[in-house]
C-alpha cells in the first residue's frame, strides 16, 4: 500500500513537470495561432 502510494505521488509530480513543459512550449505557439487568424479575419 505505501509503496503503491509513493509511486503515484511520483507519477504524479511527473506528470505535472511534463505539463508545466508543454504548457510554457505551446503558450507562444498558442498566442501566435490566435494572432494568425485574427489576421485572416
Amino acid at each position: 500500500m505505501a509503496r503503491n502510494n509513493s509511486r503515484g505521488t511520483a507519477t504524479s509530480s511527473i506528470w505535472k513537470m511534463i505539463f508545466r513543459e508543454r504548457r510554457t512550449t505551446f503558450a507562444p505557439i498558442l498566442i501566435s495561432f490566435s494572432r494568425n487568424v485574427v489576421n485572416v479575419q
